[in-house]
């Protein structure tokens, strides 16, 4: 990776085109036009199956490009894998050290997995409805949101091969957004590190076992709503408009281009041979689940 991602994949100044996301009612993601104001909750009509939103184009935020490196394994701006995992697997000879399972650990997070989420988000951005990149937004979140639990695999000192996912989640997550770390330190209490448990049940566990997010959570991508890949509103409860409730807000336009930045440091903490806890977790969690 090594720093070769184009922040901002249309190209500073240029808006972005992506026009509203159909909702199934406000179970899911009310808010998801690229750069378009949110739909108030008591606009909603909750027998619809499709909810329509203006559309409103916004202008992009002007963000600085990093350089591209050309001995990337891949360019997350054209698309283009300069070196496949495929190859990097058959080049490394066995047995594999420490150092080798790191790399092809690289390898196979950054171009199967980031490499895609990158791709999709640059033709979200670049595409207009009736493109089906116009309803892509859970397709990526689905892509990129096991980030955070891989992560915690190494960084959650008491991970295990199974039981421990909730807390190995809230580590990596915490990892990329420090100011979400519990003050306790303790990542598995509800009351310290309420809010990622509830990003967290509603992301992950609505995607990869309910088919997309649940209740009380939106994706969008409006800076009027927050500038943070992840905030929390107090809203009107749009199930009794007399009362108010939390919404959790994701911008995975923002949050994909944040953990596209955040691999490569991650990945020089585990070449760094004073991290032996973190190496030592790692080598575990390699061990267990992609030695071969």
């Amino acid at each position: 990776m090594k720093g070769n991602f184009h922040v901002q994949f249309l190209g500073e100044g240029v808006a972005a085109t992506s026009p509203p996301y159909p909702t199934l009612g406000w179970a899911t993601t009310q808010v998801y036009p690229a750069r378009c104001p949110a739909m108030p909750c008591d606009a909603l009509d909750p027998d619809a199956l499709v909810t329509p939103m203006p559309w409103t184009p916004m202008p992009c935020d002007a963000l600085t490009p990093m350089p591209s490196d050309p001995d990337a394994l891949v360019d997350f701006n054209s698309g283009t894998v300069h070196t496949a995992p495929m190859n990097v697997l058959k080049a490394t000879k066995k047995p594999w050290s420490l150092a080798n399972k790191i790399t092809l650990f690289e390898s196979r997070v950054e171009v199967w997995q980031l490499g895609v989420a990158a791709a999709m988000l640059n033709q979200i951005e670049s595409n207009q409805h009736p493109s089906i990149w116009s309803h892509a937004a859970c397709g990526l979140v689905a892509v990129a949101f096991s980030y955070f639990e891989m992560l915690g695999k190494s960084l959650n000192p008491h991970s295990q091969k199974s039981n421990t996912a909730g807390t190995d989640f809230n580590y990596g997550f915490c990892d990329v957004y420090p100011k979400f770390k519990p003050a306790s330190g303790n990542y598995a209490s509800n009351a310290d590190i309420g809010e990622v448990i509830q990003f967290r049940n509603r992301i992950r566990n609505g995607m990869y076992h309910l088919a997309y997010t649940k209740r009380g959570l939106r994706l969008h991508d409006d800076d009027t709503i927050s500038t943070d890949d992840f905030s929390v509103r107090t809203e009107k409860n749009p199930y009794d408009l007399r009362t108010k409730t939390k919404i959790y807000y994701m911008n995975p336009h923002r949050t994909i281009r944040t953990i596209i930045d955040h691999f490569p440091g991650f990945i020089g903490r585990l070449r760094k041979a004073r991290n032996t806890g973190l190496r030592q977790k790692f080598k575990e969690f390699f061990d267990d689940f992609h030695t071969v």
